[in-house]
């Protein structure tokens, strides 16, 4: 009972984390996206500026995501990720720990 308290706590520790900086990254864009606007940036032009400011400052960050689920969906869970590494050039690296 205390390990899975443990585990839960971790996780949640995690989540707030990725919460965190998930909101960040909006408080930014939101703030970014107010400044085109009021020096006149076109709205159909604010996505690519917005996008190419994103690549500017966080391309050359890595992060490294480690994802817990049960055995019986891990393979649906390997192919979404296929996918996504091949669409975004990115790495996916499976480990299973027993």
């Amino acid at each position: 009972m205390c390990f899975n308290r443990q585990k839960k706590t971790q996780l949640l520790k995690v989540i707030r984390m990725s919460m965190q900086l998930s909101n960040e990254i909006f408080e930014w864009r939101k703030q970014f996206v107010e400044k085109l606007i009021l020096s006149g940036v076109k709205p159909e032009d604010i996505e690519k500026q917005v996008g190419a400011a994103q690549k500017l400052i966080y391309g050359n960050y890595i992060s490294t995501v480690e994802i817990e689920c049960p055995l019986r969906v891990l393979g649906e869970l390997k192919a979404i990720l296929l996918e996504f590494s091949q669409k975004n050039g990115c790495h996916v690296i499976s480990k299973v720990n027993r």
